[in-house]
């Protein structure tokens, strides 16, 4: 890794590149259902480099909104676990307003 560099900014720029679509229109192979990046794609791929103090200020913001997601999401599994346990019938009638 080059000096400068923080590995948690490059996985998160690299990562912004595949959420954005643009690994999506650079894959290439045989198979539509099987397209690809190649390593030497990802190499050549030029990262900007701010400081590394924002740098930092990046990650640990990523980091915090993937902790908030992954509590959002187990909060709502556990209210559709709950939700899913309730009777059928009283589904019906608390949709219906007469509970």
């Amino acid at each position: 890794m080059a000096e400068g560099f923080s590995p948690a900014f490059v996985a998160a720029y690299l990562s912004f590149l595949y959420l954005s679509g643009y690994w999506k229109e650079r894959a290439g192979g045989a198979s539509g259902s099987m397209k690809k990046i190649t390593r030497t794609q990802i190499q050549a791929e030029p990262v900007p480099v701010p400081s590394p103090d924002i740098q930092f200020r990046i990650a640990i913001g990523i980091v915090r909104n993937m902790e908030g997601i992954a509590a959002l999401a187990s909060s709502l599994n556990s209210r559709l676990g709950a939700i899913g346990a309730l009777p059928a019938t009283l589904l019906r009638r608390a949709f219906n307003g007469e509970v």
